[in-house]
């Protein structure tokens, strides 16, 4: 999804930061495979292994000037154009209305290591 930036500009003489708008154009795409089990009556497990690919601007630059000074182009942090995506949970009913569930995402590329973990309970009424 393309992210624009604005100009941006301060008024206060020559320490003044003048930004130039930018933007970037990044597409991602996943391949790999998904996965659900009914492991007893009242428990589910899930998983997804799969592979992603960055698109375009993976390196996001924008320029910058002081008052009239040279301009000069700060970059980001480069997007890792491949990397392994794994993502696993488990759901529980712990009655009728009430459900618990436990997940586990992740992104593992060159030099790259994205963990997440997220804990849900949910009351249906």
């Amino acid at each position: 999804m393309p992210r624009r930036v604005r100009s941006s500009f301060e008024r206060s003489g020559p320490a003044a930061l003048y930004g130039e708008g930018a933007s970037s154009d990044t597409t991602f795409s996943t391949l790999g495979v998904r996965a659900r089990m009914q492991a007893s009556d009242s428990t589910r497990l899930r998983g997804r292994p799969g592979w992603r690919h960055a698109f375009g601007d993976t390196t996001p630059n924008t320029t910058h000037a002081f008052g009239g000074s040279l301009p000069f182009t700060l970059a980001g942090v480069p997007l890792a154009k491949n990397v392994a995506v794994l993502e696993a949970g488990i759901e529980t009913q712990l009655r009728p209305n009430l459900t618990l569930s436990a997940s586990y995402s992740g992104q593992f590329g060159n030099g790259l290591q994205d963990h997440g973990a997220k804990v849900d309970l949910t009351w249906s009424f």
